[in-house]
């Protein structure tokens, strides 16, 4: 969130929705408050109003800073249409194609945060086809079908 944040306020004009709850909360609303017109900050959000906001979203932003070994809410982005622009950590890399349904950025980083969101909010057409390829990405490699299959092979070579 940290990242984020240090993104939207040096310099990017983009708004920033950030959801959910937990111990940086209160961070996220103090910068809301101060920044109402740049930074919204809508809470704990249920799955109907998490797919509002994806529906709205430019892209998703998944700044964080350590190795998340998965990251369902990017695929739940790239299942919308919505590009996904994540750190290179954990399994992130292993579903998120630089360039192809994202963009990759190294941990850390809000300079490069700032400058991948800058890039997709210019150019939205490159954004379209981002947010296009990574819907068929999910459908191809992750539809319900896909890993119940993948499951079942699992378990049948054990």
């Amino acid at each position: 969130v940290e990242v984020a944040l240090e993104a939207a306020l040096d310099g990017l004009e983009l708004p920033l929705m950030v959801a959910g709850a937990g111990p940086q909360a209160r961070l996220v609303q103090k910068s809301s408050d101060a920044l109402s017109h740049r930074i919204h900050y809508a809470g704990w959000a249920d799955r109907g109003l998490l797919a509002t906001l994806m529906v709205r979203a430019l892209s998703l932003w998944m700044p964080g800073t350590w190795a998340e070994p998965f990251g369902i809410v990017g695929l739940e982005a790239l299942s919308r249409g919505v590009p996904v622009i994540a750190t290179r950590t954990g399994g992130i890399p292993e579903w998120l194609e630089h360039g192809v349904s994202g963009l990759l950025i190294p941990p850390g980083s809000a300079n490069a945060l700032a400058n991948a969101a800058m890039e997709l909010e210019q150019d939205p057409s490159r954004t379209r086809e981002l947010g296009q390829a990574g819907k068929r990405r999910v459908e191809r490699d992750f539809s319900l079908e896909k890993i119940i299959n993948r499951l079942v092979q699992l378990y049948e070579e054990r």
